[in-house]
């Protein structure tokens, strides 16, 4: 008696079958790659990351040691890619075939293929310039991958590669960016009386920032505010609160003058470099606005003596 197979079960024993390749690969591979060590000359080796300070328009140096521990010879590509955050906040680096516009587009002309012989490191030198004129944070990748087009595992399109991060901060001689005061709302409602500031950050890092002052009125009430320490990142928009302030029940004209006192917030060891004063020494702006608070008492009184007014006026002309 014939047993036929069905379709299903062949797609079934065809997936199992992959699968099984796809682990034996992945332990051969992952053997192999994590054979080569990678690790930033100037840095500890327990550190795979690396921070630069750079000026535009100078050539930079990525001094990179490669290690091979295994028994063969070992052939790998090397890259330098852009790397992007993730939605849960991690660095995730994009492949070579990604476009890079942030990082990779600035590295000068070096070799993708690398030999490295069997028990045994060696140093590369890479060179990295930015354009005159730039001013911003760099964020980048080394990424390599071992170098075996004829291995099952490249053919069906499994690679597996390691890559570090590296950050620069890329600066320039003229420093037009600054911190900017977007807008100073007041809310005022039965719930909340606040102080709002709305802040652009200019600058090509991140600033931290904190909003101090007070608003008083013309009969003598005075009442002092402090907003918490925020950290504000490149041309970005934030608002910073006051608490609720103890306002007294009449309303009308109120003065708020207040000091903003900002900080670069560089996550750079910046020690022993030539940066402008600009970038490193922190900063106050001044803010000033005069406020007219207005409640349902001043509401109601106002529109009774607008009434009375156009009655006057009616009678008057009768």
């Amino acid at each position: 008696m014939r047993h036929e197979i069905s379709a299903l079960r062949v797609k079934k024993l065809i997936l199992l079958w992959i699968i099984s390749l796809s682990t034996i690969i992945s332990f051969t591979t992952a053997q192999n790659i994590w054979d080569i060590q990678a690790s930033f000359c100037n840095e500890n080796e327990t550190n795979k990351e690396l921070d630069i300070i750079t000026k535009a328009g100078q050539e930079t140096n990525i001094c990179i040691n490669f290690t091979n521990n295994s028994l063969k010879d070992t052939s790998i590509l090397v890259n330098f890619v852009d790397w992007i955050l993730t939605a849960n906040g991690n660095k995730w680096c994009l492949a070579a075939s990604k476009p890079k516009p942030n990082f990779g587009q600035h590295m000068l002309d070096y070799e993708t293929k690398l030999n490295i012989p069997s028990n045994s490191s060696i140093q590369q030198i890479y060179k990295i310039k930015f354009p005159t004129g730039y001013s911003w944070v760099s964020h980048g990748c080394l990424s390599y991958e071992i170098d075996n087009k004829n291995n099952i595992a490249w053919w069906m399109g499994i690679i597996f590669r390691k890559s570090h991060t590296i950050d620069i901060l890329v600066w320039w001689t003229e420093i037009n960016s600054n911190l900017k005061i977007k807008d100073l709302s007041f809310s005022w409602d039965q719930v909340s009386k606040k102080l709002i500031f709305t802040i652009q950050n200019k600058w090509n890092i991140s600033q931290s920032v904190q909003i101090s002052g007070s608003i008083n009125n013309p009969f003598w009430y005075s009442q002092n505010f402090r907003t918490e320490t925020i950290t504000i990142p490149a041309n970005e928009y934030k608002t910073l609160e006051t608490k609720n302030l103890n306002l007294p029940d009449y309303k009308w004209i109120f003065f708020v003058g207040s000091t903003l006192n900002y900080e670069a917030d560089f996550n750079f060891n910046i020690t022993n470099h030539n940066i402008p004063d600009q970038y490193t020494t922190p900063g106050t702006i001044t803010i000033s606005k005069t406020l007219i608070l207005r409640n349902r008492f001043y509401i109601a009184s106002i529109a009774i003596i607008l009434s009375l007014i156009t009655l006057i006026i009616f009678k008057h002309r009768r």
